[in-house]
């Protein structure tokens, strides 16, 4: 058996300086992506630019210390395969009609999804032809100090893990994070 590994280097523990949690969803129509032409990756392997013209990417605010994004890597040594699940969890308080009808517009179709982490890293959720799909629920509780809030689930099977993005400077991914983040 031929190895299929292709290893340069081990994992080393880093310092004790990461958080979790996440602080905003930048949203966007699967669609919307040319994979083979508008995403630009570095040599290590993360993403630096996804558009060469504007993307109409839509920021959503989740409640503090509410929200999480998961990665279960799932694989079959039976069957010879591996995906990697990603779940993002987003919950938004105070139901509303125009929170209401925004949700019902991510329940019609795919999306990719940038998550920027409570550390100030960026990950893309979804890939080429393979968007997330929503789920979740709305619920209020029993007493007044309840939560009366949306948890909105986008999950993914995908193919690969979770790519960092780090958008250069003065990229266009830059130019449309920015309009999308004085939108709100």
């Amino acid at each position: 058996m031929s190895s299929c590994l292709t290893l340069t280097s081990g994992i080393c523990r880093g310092c004790m300086d990461n958080v979790g949690g996440i602080r905003k969803l930048y949203i966007i129509e699967l669609d919307e992506i040319d994979f083979d032409n508008d995403i630009t990756v570095s040599t290590d392997g993360s993403i630096t630019n996804i558009g060469a013209s504007t993307l109409k990417w839509y920021v959503f605010q989740p409640n503090k210390n509410s929200s999480n994004f998961a990665e279960t890597i799932n694989s079959s040594i039976e069957n010879g395969t591996i995906y990697y699940e990603q779940v993002i969890t987003a919950v938004f308080g105070k139901n509303e009609q125009r929170k209401r009808n925004v949700i019902a517009e991510l329940g019609k179709g795919e999306t990719v999804c940038l998550v920027l982490d409570s550390n100030g890293k960026y990950w893309l959720v979804g890939e080429k032809d393979n968007g997330c799909i929503l789920g979740g629920s709305f619920t209020t509780g029993t007493t007044k100090g309840d939560g009366n809030q949306w948890s909105v689930t986008l999950t993914v099977q995908a193919n690969a893990p979770a790519i960092e993005v780090i958008p250069s400077a003065g990229s266009q991914l830059e130019t449309d994070l920015a309009t999308a983040d004085a939108a709100c």
